[in-house]
Parts: C-alpha cells; structure tokens; sequence
C-alpha cells in the first residue's frame, strides 16, 4: 500500500495504472481493432494510456453520465488514440445498455463501483456532486458517504442494482472478456474512509461469485504490479455462464 500511496500523489500514477491495463489487454490477447465499452472513465485516461500503448485502433464506446466529465476524457481518448472510433453516451449504464452493440470484444472499467453506488443516492444531483464535490480538498465526500451509511437497505437495493445492470450488460453486449479493477483508493485511504472502498468491494465480490468458472486468476498473478489482486477481476466469456 505504501508504494501505491507514494505513486498516486505524483502524476506517475496514471501511467503506473495504466501500464497494469496494457499488461491486462495483452494478456487477453485483445485485437488491436477490436470493439470495447469503457464504463465511468470519469476524467481518468487510465485505461486510455494502456490501450495507447498496446497501439489500439479500434471502436471504443465510453459510457460516463457526467456529460463535463466524458467531454474532457473524450478529448484526451482522441489525441491519445487517434486511430481508434471514440464513442460517447453521456448516460447512466441501465440508460446506456440498449445502445450498445450486441457483441463487443471487451467491457473495461477501472475504479467504477464506489461511483456507481454512490450514483443511486444522487438523482439529479448527479453531475453537481461529480462536478463540484468529488474529490475536493473540504471532503464534503465524508459527509455525503455518512449519509449514504445510514441507509442499509438503500445499499443493498442499489448494489443489487448495481449487479443487475451488470448481468444485463453482458447479456447484451456478450463480451469476449470484462475487465475490472476496484483496488483502495488513495483519497478514501489518506482521510481514513474505509467504508466506500469496501462497499465497493463487496460488489465486486459478488460479481466474482456469479462468474466464479469465467474467472482468469491466473492472469491478474502473471501481473506484478497488481498488489491488490483481489481487488481485481478478469472475466472470460462470460456470457455463457448466463446461458
């Protein structure tokens, strides 16, 4: 955890991530023309520098409901992979599901699960929150998660929506690959915020329950730089799982 710390407060961290996404797509031996969904990229081109490196020229779709947020990383997406089709639906995933293709190489999402839980509890105030609170130096995320904590069962309607969202995804997209990572994150960690990286883990973890037989394990330990490697998860055809 000390190395990811000392990383994450340096501009070395995107690529750090994003050299661990190129080793996870040349693992999977990804088409470099190949189709892809991003979920929830936010503003990070994480995912973006790993699919530069590995030469991507591709289609990829990237679904954000932060509509400042998908512009910014849209651009960067652009000028990193000009060759590849960038897509954007500044949408919700159960919005964006139906506009999707029906068959796509890999669905990608680095760090999504805290945001998609916190997404159920905002309503309209989505793009405030993300815009204007998230990730600010006063932490009003604090008291937005105390909040979010007092409400059990709101929690566990919304990461059971969140987990069928996710199955509908795959039904309909039938990807040859899902790729998602949901290690601690360095904000939470430094502000001594357990909870929502281990809410979010425990979406994850139900993820990996239902696709228990789909899972590459031995992928994620082929990758040194994964030190989390539970907090990871690398799925392989899993639509025949839901067959």
């Amino acid at each position: 955890m000390k190395k990811i710390q000392k990383l994450s407060k340096n501009k070395n961290w995107n690529k750090f991530i994003g050299d661990i996404w190129f080793e996870v797509i040349t693992n999977i031996n990804l088409s470099k023309k190949s189709i892809i969904v991003e979920l929830a990229p936010g503003k990070e081109n994480k995912i973006g520098l790993g699919l530069s490196k590995y030469g991507f020229k591709g289609e990829i779709y990237l679904v954000e409901p932060n509509k400042r947020a998908l512009t910014y990383i849209a651009r960067q997406y652009r000028k990193e992979l000009p060759s590849a089709k960038i897509f954007t639906l500044p949408l919700k995933l159960k919005d964006a599901i139906p506009l999707l293709p029906k068959k796509v190489d890999a669905i990608v999402s680095n760090h999504p699960l805290d945001d998609l839980l916190v997404g159920k509890f905002l309503g309209s105030n989505f793009g405030e929150y993300f815009d204007k609170i998230y990730n600010t130096p006063d932490m009003k995320t604090r008291y937005f998660w105390k909040e979010i904590l007092r409400r059990p069962k709101k929690i566990k309607s919304a990461k059971k929506q969140i987990i069928n969202e996710f199955l509908k995804l795959i039904k309909r997209t039938s990807p040859s690959f899902v790729a998602i990572s949901q290690y601690k994150s360095y904000l939470f960690q430094t502000n001594m915020m357990k909870e929502p990286d281990e809410q979010a883990f425990g979406i994850l973890k139900k993820l990996r329950a239902l696709f228990i037989s789909k899972e590459r394990k031995d992928i994620i330990y082929s990758i040194k730089d994964i030190k989390e490697k539970e907090r990871w998860l690398i799925l392989d055809h899993p639509i025949s799982e839901l067959d």
